[in-house]
């Protein structure tokens, strides 16, 4: 809002993500100057993708790419779920009869990562 010749903002954020932290934690040290540093990183980043800029006063949509993949966070959780399936004891053994082939402990890792909605990549 411009007011008495100056723009002037409220911005408010999650502290719950690490980027999130990072940023307020800087955003705290600057004090009073805050609105240079904001500046001059919107800058950067509106002539570095000059097509977020609608040319009329239609959203404006921003898309950050995660770190990592779907496919490879998908594949990091198989590992994981795999290494626990494999170093923890199947109940059969713990009550001291023969344990399942691998393929049920496979397919029980299938099944848990069919039915997590996150790896249901849209089409």
């Amino acid at each position: 809002m411009k007011k008495n010749g100056k723009y002037q903002y409220t911005i408010q954020f999650s502290a719950s993500a690490p980027e999130n932290q990072r940023v307020g934690e800087f955003l705290e040290r600057m004090g009073n100057k805050k609105s240079r540093v904001i500046i001059a990183a919107l800058l950067e980043f509106l002539n570095a993708h000059p097509e977020i800029i609608p040319a009329d006063s239609s959203t404006i949509e921003i898309r950050v790419d995660a770190p990592v993949s779907d496919n490879d966070l998908e594949s990091m959780v198989r590992r994981i779920v795999g290494e626990q399936l494999a170093s923890s004891p199947a109940p059969n053994e713990q009550a001291g009869t023969a344990s399942p082939p691998d393929e049920v402990s496979t397919e029980a890792l299938n099944t848990l990562l069919d039915n997590l909605e996150l790896f249901h990549f849209p089409t």
